[in-house]
Parts: C-alpha cells; structure tokens; sequence
C-alpha cells in the first residue's frame, strides 16, 4: 500500500513539473508568436493526458484494495 501511495505522489509530482514547463513554453510561444513550439506544447500535452489516466487508476486501486484511512484518504481523494 504505502509503495503504490507513494508512486501515486511521484506521480501527481512529474505531472505538476511538465504542466509548468508546458505552461513556461506556451507563454513563450505566445509572446514570441513562435507557431512551432507552440505546436510541441500541444503535442506533448498528451503526455499529461496519459499520466491523469494513470493517476486515475492508481487512485480506484488504492480505494478499492487498501481501504485507506484519515491522511492517506484525504490525500487520495484530493488528488482526484
């Protein structure tokens, strides 16, 4: 249980650090007008799609097989 809870941190981590890096470069592209990063922004979005999906997953295996009680719940369900 703890092992997956903590893949579940590692995980919701990484997708916060390529949201703000996708968030740097869209600005960048924006005030650039630069079409083609602007472009890679959107194309790696889909890796942020995937790791929400995952996340998702983790957190309906964690409710469901480890029935976690007060921090650990709280923590799971606000990371939904």
């Amino acid at each position: 249980f703890h092992r997956e809870l903590e893949d579940l941190k590692a995980t919701i981590l990484h997708m916060a650090e390529l949201t703000v890096r996708a968030m740097e470069k869209a600005l960048r592209a924006l005030f650039e007008r630069n079409e083609q990063l602007a472009i890679e922004v959107i194309e790696k979005d889909q890796v942020v799609n995937l790791l929400e999906v995952q996340v998702d997953r983790l957190i309906l295996k964690l409710l469901a097989l480890a029935q976690p009680m007060a921090r650990d719940l709280r923590f799971i369900v606000g990371c939904m």
